[in-house]
């Protein structure tokens, strides 16, 4: 009986995730961290390893929050498919033109998942959520770039089950030719793994250990001479899914207004960007449009507001 209870929470695990996150993403603990943050960074197809001028960085290379003028304070909420959400905020700050810092919290989750028996019958809506909190430190390398970490505990929850832990991420930025390009690598999800209990779920249940893959990410970004833009390249690779590119491109139609397109592994993003400055603080507004693999699903939508001063 102890096994049979067992592997039921097993079941509900991989559906809630699956069903979560879908594609390659899903399957895999840590999912909600590979979706992305910020409708910026979405709009480029998550090609961001090379890019730290603002709130989201920390999430991409923890190294590139060097970038960070002032204090830059962020946050977004991204609408995906089948009523699910993810959920961002961002404090961070330069330190003496010499270091930066940021805590960052992630938020995703769907209170309406259906539950689903051993034989793979649905029972009945269970509440699933994940959080991850950050607190990330940078140190500036004179004339060369930046290097991070990324403390974080992450959370998940299955309704009456939690499961957490810590770990870390490390980042390295840095920048040629008068910062018309740059160069970011990133390593993520060092030590990172849930321990599920389920005992405390069904009356006889028992344990299981996930494993958060861990990424290396590298990537390109170049500014062109007389051009009011840029464009990226990000290639990534995780320990249980294949490589996976990403490509960007900003350009500024007007002082205010900047349109981006991308591609996050195939799947086309479109977004736009509009800022306003008020004395001392720079306010920011972004839209990204994703487009879904999967012809069933609808497509996904990320906005944010941001501010700077």
């Amino acid at each position: 009986m102890k096994s049979m209870y067992f592997a039921i929470f097993i079941i509900v695990l991989f559906v809630c995730f699956t069903q979560l996150y879908g594609d390659d993403l899903g399957g895999q603990a840590g999912a909600f961290l590979r979706i992305g943050v910020g409708a910026r960074a979405m709009a480029l197809g998550q090609a961001y390893t090379a890019i730290g001028d603002d709130g989201y960085g920390y999430f991409y290379n923890p190294g590139s929050i060097v970038e960070i003028k002032k204090w830059s304070v962020s946050s977004s909420y991204q609408f995906l498919p089948l009523d699910r959400k993810i959920i961002n905020a961002s404090v961070g700050v330069n330190i003496r033109n010499d270091a930066a810092m940021a805590l960052s919290w992630i938020h995703a989750g769907d209170d309406n998942l259906m539950g689903y028996d051993i034989d793979g019958e649905p029972t009945e809506h269970i509440a699933n959520s994940d959080n991850a909190i950050f607190l990330t430190f940078a140190k500036t390398l004179r004339r060369i770039g930046g290097i991070g970490i990324n403390f974080k505990y992450v959370q998940g929850k299955l309704e009456d089950v939690t499961a957490y832990s810590v770990g870390f991420d490390l980042g390295f930025f840095g920048y040629l030719m008068d910062k018309r390009l740059m160069a970011g690598l990133c390593v993520q999800n060092v030590g990172v793994k849930y321990s599920w209990d389920s005992n405390d779920y069904y009356t006889q249940g028992g344990t299981y250990t996930e494993d958060f893959p861990y990424i290396i990410k590298a990537g390109l970004a170049y500014t062109p001479k007389q051009l009011p833009g840029f464009v990226s390249l990000d290639l990534e690779k995780g320990k249980d899914f294949d490589f996976r590119y990403h490509i960007g491109a900003e350009f500024d139609v007007v002082k205010q207004v900047t349109l981006r397109t991308g591609l996050n592994n195939n799947d086309p993003c479109f977004g736009i960007g509009l800022q306003k400055q008020f004395d001392k603080w720079l306010l920011g507004f972004d839209y990204a449009y994703l487009f879904s693999k999967t012809d069933d699903l609808s497509a996904s939508h990320c906005v944010d507001l941001g501010v700077e001063f």
